[in-house]
């Protein structure tokens, strides 16, 4: 008959319980963080959740918080018992959702070993991690921090599962070294809600990559390389790797590196070339290009004087970009020039001064200032030295044969006089004398100078090239056969030259001797 006052009593939608966050817990675990999430459908605000976790037919119960319809936070329960555990909700504290997720409960990861024990800032490499208890999950990831509060770094990279005890991962490119020069590793195979133990590597300064020379060699290899680095203080051991094949560096200066380049079958190529430490950290990269090597097949001139100074011309195949030529004479004595180049097929350089005395040099190109080849040979001279000349005018007609005394004359192909700016092939007669017919030249004086290659000049001399004086009287006109005594004819003419030697010739090619009055 009689009732108390009336109390409101609400019935709430059926909670729909999905999934759980983290989906697995480390058991006994330190844990970095003291929540997990239910996700689900349904879910109501009331100052009476709870979360109910079903251990070994014991229910343990933690405070839950309504964050949204469709998430539940929890307090993480004690729950030492590895294997899985249904978790279910509750708005009221007795009654308990009919659906619930599994949180499972694993043995901790653990981390005994890390290979290598020493990376460098800035460098993405492939570490290899050892313990036990490693899950296999799409949630493993690797975490590496400086180990100091609101300082250094705190960063996270993907893990690749091998077995329960192996996995890898690569350091983050922005790990920096710190003061303390070290990063604590640990792993998560939660997403990073929960980690392992740590251990620490030693992180190097980054070294700074200054240059590589040269950047370009030929096929067959051989090239000696050197990388220029700054900060170059942690490595160990260093090799070069050209593509895909690799050669052992070595410390050539505190800052320097030197390798050789392997050979490289195939036409002209550019590589990639990194410098590494330990064949796990990369110093330095760069590119190298792979070409055949140019082939000579002349030069022109072949001979020049001692004193260097010639022109030549070097013909041949691949010529195009090379930079230098190299003389050498014996075993030891070397000159490097500047290339200029002309033509895929011909270029010109210079031949320096390299011995006082005449030699055989070898001749050779190069495109990179470093590795020579061909196999020309040069000849380094005396110049010629000129003395006297048989007869030092002529007609200005040509035709006369002049005779050149001198010194270090040889028969070359290139061997000539030269009469004012008019080149004549020359007889090659001995060391000492020569011979050359005179050209047609302008009536005055002109030098002569004798080549032995086209290019370079002896001394020269004076030669003089005269109009022939014409007869215009002779007195007597005759004379007497048979007469013992001898008849002196004189001659007026045009103008006479003043040099000795004047004389008559008569129709027998009789030439008598003239006196000029």
């Amino acid at each position: 008959v009689d009732f108390s006052e009336a109390a409101v009593f609400s019935y709430d939608e059926e909670v729909e319980l999905h999934s759980i966050r983290p989906p697995h817990l480390p058991v006994a675990s330190n844990w970095t963080e003291r929540h997990l999430a239910l996700i689900g459908s349904n879910f109501v605000d009331t100052a009476l959740a709870f979360c109910h976790f079903r251990d070994d037919g014991a229910n343990i119960r933690t405070p839950a918080v309504f964050v949204s319809q469709s998430e539940i936070r929890c307090d993480r329960p004690a729950l030492p018992r590895v294997g899985e555990h249904k978790v279910r909700i509750s708005y009221n504290g007795i009654d308990t959702s009919s659906t619930f997720a599994l949180l499972r409960i694993v043995e901790r990861a653990v981390i005994s070993d890390i290979k290598p024990q020493k990376v460098q800032e800035g460098a993405e490499v492939e570490i290899l991690v050892e313990g036990m208890n490693f899950l296999h999950t799409p949630d493993l990831r690797c975490h590496f921090c400086s180990g100091v509060e609101n300082s250094g770094f705190n960063l996270v990279s993907l893990a690749k599962w091998i077995d329960n005890s192996t996995l890898t991962c690569k350091t983050p490119r922005r790990m920096n070294m710190t003061h303390e020069g070290r990063a604590l590793v640990s792993i998560s195979d939660n997403g990073g809600h929960d980690y392992s133990n740590s251990i620490p590597v030693e992180v190097t300064a980054r070294s700074n990559f200054v240059s590589m020379e040269p950047s370009l060699g030929y096929n067959e290899g051989g090239t000696t390389i050197r990388l220029r680095l700054g900060n170059l203080r942690f490595y160990e051991n260093l090799f070069c790797v050209f593509g895909d094949d690799s050669v052992p560096a070595r410390v050539e200066s505190a800052n320097e590196i030197v390798c050789v380049a392997p050979p490289h079958s195939g036409e002209t190529q550019t590589v990639e070339v990194r410098l590494m430490s330990d064949m796990v950290h990369t110093l330095a990269l760069s590119l190298f290009k792979y070409m055949s090597p140019p082939i000579i097949r002349s030069i022109l001139p072949a001979v020049g004087p001692v004193e260097g100074g010639t022109s030549i011309s070097v013909f041949g195949v691949g010529l195009s970009n090379v930079t230098h030529c190299k003389f050498t004479i014996g075993s030891s004595t070397t000159a490097t020039v500047q290339a200029q180049h002309q033509s895929d097929f011909s270029l010109t350089c210079v031949t320096p001064h390299i011995s006082d005395q005449e030699a055989d040099s070898l001749v050779q190109v190069s495109h990179n200032g470093h590795d020579f080849v061909g196999d020309a040979l040069y000849l380094y001279r005396s110049k010629p030295r000129l003395r006297s000349l048989s007869s030092p005018f002529g007609s200005d007609l040509g035709g006369k044969l002049i005779y050149i005394h001198g010194e270090n004359f040889m028969s070359t192909s290139l061997t000539m006089c030269e009469f004012g700016k008019v080149l004549v092939d020359a007889n090659y007669i001995s060391s000492t004398l020569l011979s050359c017919d005179s050209p047609a030249l302008p009536i005055g004086m002109h030098s002569l100078q004798v080549t032995l290659n086209g290019v370079d000049f002896s001394n020269s001399l004076e030669y003089e090239s005269i109009a022939l004086p014409q007869i215009e009287s002779i007195h007597p006109n005759f004379g007497i056969l048979g007469l013992k005594s001898t008849t002196v004819v004189q001659l007026r003419t045009t103008r006479l030259p003043t040099y000795h030697g004047l004389g008559c010739q008569w129709s027998n090619s009789t030439i008598t001797p003239a006196t000029r009055l």
